[in-house]
């Protein structure tokens, strides 16, 4: 699988863009809980005060502070709050838009300070100021505060500081008193304070409804920035999460096609073309479906369940510790699903290539099918096929069906189970009910982060699969290639010689030729005929170097053709095949594949000499005329005219048809090779056929049975020489031509 991960270095720039963009997703999203854990804390609960620093106080509220601050403390104090004079002092600051306060007749004071820092001690003096006040009604709390101080705690604690008996040793208390107050967890007493504060601003008759209002309408500003925020992000991933994977399917698409294109008949033999199609296909989108999962998740999920998981550890030790057990409980749940199904999928695709067999043979086959009556048969080995993929995909569904209720079972008590240890932080004060859903937020944050990533590494094994079997193409090599020293030189006369050549099928026990020794020359036509099974196309594939020959050697204008580059060997030979094969297209681009440059009048001239040009001349957009894929639309003899014609439009040494004339009847048999000898005179012509009258006019024929040569010459010379030749042709012939 990380071989596959090469093809993604195209993209590394584009993936540098997903990890911005991921980041700002994560803090986007984890940002969310504490907005909501706020509005419904600070802003339902709480009135909208969500700090220990008052903006507005009175006089009376400002000497109290002011008694029980040292003198640094004291001076912050004067330098913060200043007295109100003017409406847009107030709305200045966004918690108080929209309140009316009367400040004329009274001495108000408004905290201007914007610097952070000081700030920051401000409020923790505060905190411990407002913390003294109500020590007073709670005799635990000030027993701590006054612990070492010297002062009694049945007396007010303000009078006794400010007394003048301790009037010299007041920075000392106050010291000892903050002191005493940092012991204790403000998550106990924050809501004291905080309705402390709000007594200060009933005081100054402060409408708090209003703050609230303004504090909600703000948290929810916010939300509303985060969540676009978010989706904008969520987009940006996914469009290049796309771009990635589609690109690096596209890209593993090309290099598998060039390679089944540089590859011998061996290895498209090798690995069958049904395979080849869902390796093609099926694999490559498997891999292209797991690398957009993988950069979608990759960075977003551990990312996202790290920080999620470090902001419920910094608040709470406790439910972080029952998080980690329940990710441990999924984790080995995944582990044993993985453990069920991995061995599965790599017969999936095993069975995928027998269904694609199946299928391309029966659609191939379909007339065979039909005149056989055959289809019941058929539909019993698909059904049988296809009842195997069905069984094995039921058992990997039902499996990981299964996997979605435990999850969310487990996910559902997680949320009673954080509820529960929440509970008796409530009871203490410790919690509120915003924190609650914070705690729930980050957990399910956290648990689904760690579920992408699992799901990701449950991809993992599918998706190798699909990869071994997609480099397994790539990294075979074709057993014909070109040599370092290769020859590519043009004018080749077209003279070809066979010495001593036998070839044997890789894994056959038997060699298909044997021994076999001739020549071709320019200016002649040579022909090749034997019975079915004789080795008369396998001798042909040779002189392509479709295969190598296993012993001896083929010599093009005496080159070995193994020293000479493939492009040019295959240039020097034009071909029309057994099966006249022919692309979707119109007859003109199928007849224009041997030479696209070539001219209107060039192609018209193939085709009469093919014999084509009737029927072409029928249909009502002539060379236009559509033409189907593998020419199904048009009957077998024309198939052949065409792809004769193809081959002899392009300008070759060598002209080979590879029993081309089989699908014709005698008299067009006839004319085609009478036009072809006219045509074609300083060039190799090479004939395979069965029938006798295709090659009885041929210069040399070469008779082949059980892949040796029994006889050379021309055709009267091998009715008295070759017994072989002569009971195919007596078979064939009438007895005038067999004298």
């Amino acid at each position: 699988m990380l071989k596959i991960y090469k093809y993604l270095k195209p993209y590394l720039f584009l993936v540098i863009f997903l990890i911005i963009f991921v980041i700002i997703e994560v803090i986007s999203e984890l940002a969310l809980p504490e907005c909501m854990g706020d509005m419904i804390s600070d802003g339902i609960e709480q009135f909208g005060i969500n700090n220990y620093i008052p903006v507005v106080i009175n006089k009376k509220t400002r000497e109290d502070i002011l008694s029980l601050s040292t003198q640094e403390n004291k001076k912050l104090v004067l330098k913060s709050y200043k007295k109100l004079t003017k409406q847009s002092q107030l709305e200045n600051n966004i918690k108080f838009k929209n309140i009316e306060l009367d400040f004329k007749n009274k001495d108000i004071y408004i905290n201007l300070n914007k610097n952070k820092k000081e700030l920051e001690a401000l409020d923790k003096n505060l905190f411990n100021i407002f913390l003294i006040f109500e020590s007073e009604k709670n005799i635990n709390i000030k027993n701590i505060i006054l612990k070492n101080t010297g002062l009694k705690a049945n007396k007010n604690i303000i009078y006794q500081i400010n007394n003048k008996n301790n009037i010299n040793n007041k920075n000392k208390i106050l010291k000892i008193i903050d002191n005493n107050i940092n012991k204790i967890k403000k998550d106990q007493v924050s809501s004291l304070i905080l309705k402390k504060i709000k007594n200060s601003y009933d005081k100054i008759n402060l409408d708090v409804k209003i703050l609230q209002k303004n504090y909600i309408k703000q948290k929810s500003k916010q939300m509303l920035i985060y969540i676009l925020l978010a989706d904008v992000s969520w987009v940006f991933i996914i469009f290049i999460t796309s771009i990635c994977s589609s690109g690096v399917a596209r890209n593993l698409k090309r290099d598998l096609f060039k390679s089944v294109m540089n590859f011998s008949k061996l290895e498209i033999d090798k690995f069958s073309v049904s395979s080849l199609i869902t390796r093609t296909t099926n694999d490559i989108n498997q891999i292209q479906d797991f690398i957009f999962y993988f950069l979608e998740n990759i960075f977003f999920a551990p990312m996202f369940g790290v920080i999620a998981f470090k902001k419920v550890y910094e608040k709470n030790i406790e439910i972080s510790w029952a998080i980690l057990i329940i990710i441990l409980i999924l984790l080995v749940l995944i582990s044993v699903i993985l453990f069920l199904v991995i061995p599965k999928f790599n017969l999936v695709q095993k069975l995928i290539d027998k269904i694609n067999l199946v299928t391309r043979e029966s659609l191939t086959g379909v007339l065979s099918i039909r005149a056989f009556n055959t289809q019941k048969f058929e539909e019993k080995k698909f059904e049988e096929r296809n009842y195997e993929l069905k069984k094995t995909k039921w058992y990997i569904e039902k499996i990981m069906n299964l996997m979605n209720p435990l999850i969310f079972f487990i996910v559902n008590i997680s949320m009673v189970i954080i509820v529960w240890i929440s509970y008796k932080y409530i009871f203490k004060s410790e919690f509120q009910v915003g924190d609650i859903i914070v705690y729930i937020n980050y957990t399910m944050n956290v648990i689904f982060s760690f579920l992408m990533m699992s799901m990701m590494f449950v991809e993992i094994p599918r998706a190798s699969v699909s990869a071994r079997r997609v480099l397994e193409v790539l990294n075979t090599k074709s057993s014909v290639l070109d040599t370092q020293n290769k020859i590519n030189k043009a004018d080749f006369k077209g003279e070809i010689c066979f010495k001593n050549v036998s070839f044997l099928y890789p894994g056959a026990k038997e060699f298909v030729l044997k021994n076999i020794s001739f020549e071709i020359k320019p200016g002649q036509t040579t022909a090749f005929i034997g019975s079915t099974g004789s080795g008369k196309s396998t001798l042909v594939n040779l002189i392509f170097r479709f295969y190598d020959v296993s012993d001896g050697e083929i010599l093009l204008d005496k080159v070995n053709i193994k020293n000479i580059s493939l492009e040019t060997l295959r240039n020097q030979i034009s071909y029309a095949p057994q099966k006249g094969i022919l692309f979707k297209g119109t007859i003109e681009s199928n007849i224009k594949y041997g030479d696209e440059k070539a001219a209107n009048k060039k192609i018209r001239e193939v085709a009469k000499i093919a014999q084509a040009q009737d029927f072409i001349n029928q249909k009502q957009d002539k060379f236009l005329s559509k033409i189907s894929q593998r020419g199904e639309n048009i009957s077998g003899g024309q198939r052949q005219r065409l792809s004769i014609a193809r081959a002899l439009l392009k300008k070759s040494k060598i002209y080979i048809f590879d029993d081309s004339f089989s699908a014709l009847d005698f008299n067009t048999d006839f004319k085609i090779r009478k036009a072809i000898s006219n045509y074609l005179k300083q060039v190799a012509v090479v004939i395979v056929a069965q029938r006798v009258s295709t090659v009885i006019n041929a210069d040399k024929i070469i008779v082949l049975e059980k892949g040796q040569i029994v006889g050379q010459g021309t055709h009267k010379e091998l009715l008295k020489t070759c017994k072989e030749y002569f009971e195919i042709a007596s078979n064939q012939l009438p007895e005038d031509l067999l004298k």
